[in-house]
């Protein structure tokens, strides 16, 4: 899902500015915010054209209407035509609105959630500082041997984990639970 479009557009109260910080603090271009505002201003004029098209196809078929009570017999040839070619247009607009719509929501959906201000700018994670901490720090070393493994060596000596099938069919971090496993898990 992304971000809300409302944040971009600066005459409906946005702040494409902080949206530009967010993208910035995580270390990518901010020129994407500017993508999705050209991207966003040609969707809202494609469906500004796009209304001005259905209304006046509304006002031939009010014609068509008024004509046909007026007289019955006349067939309004002249007004269906152009009803039949706005039409066309119509359909060409709406198109058109549908592909501006796709790619705005495609750029937009690589717009991140905004970051706090007071996350850190920096691209190296151990400059990251300690909001908490619970409890105490372990002294136990996990290094493998009996009592001293990490809970996915535990599960595997246990018959409770394939990571090996798993990431044939999943990818790298994928893996298959079985037996108690299963059961544990839910």
């Amino acid at each position: 899902m992304p971000v809300d479009l409302g944040l971009f557009r600066k005459e409906k109260g946005g702040d494409p500015d902080r949206v530009r910080e967010s993208e910035a603090t995580r270390c990518r271009d901010p020129k994407i915010v500017d993508e999705v505002i050209e991207l966003d201003e040609l969707w809202r004029k494609c469906r500004h054209e796009l209304n001005l098209l259905n209304k006046e196809l509304g006002v031939v078929s009010k014609a068509i209407s008024k004509k046909k009570k007026a007289n019955s017999e006349d067939a309004c040839e002249e007004e269906k035509e152009q009803a039949n070619k706005i039409n066309e247009q119509i359909a060409q607009k709406k198109e058109e609105e549908k592909k501006a719509h796709d790619a705005l929501i495609a750029r937009a959906n690589e717009v991140g959630n905004l970051v706090h201000s007071s996350v850190v700018k920096d691209t190296n994670e151990d400059n990251n500082p300690v909001e908490r901490t619970w409890g105490e720090k372990s002294d136990i070393v996990v290094d493998g041997s009996m009592g001293r493994m990490n809970h996915h060596h535990l599960m595997k000596c246990l018959g409770m984990y394939d990571p090996e099938r798993g990431s044939k069919i999943m990818g790298h971090r994928g893996y298959f639970l079985k037996g108690y496993g299963v059961l544990l898990n839910q």
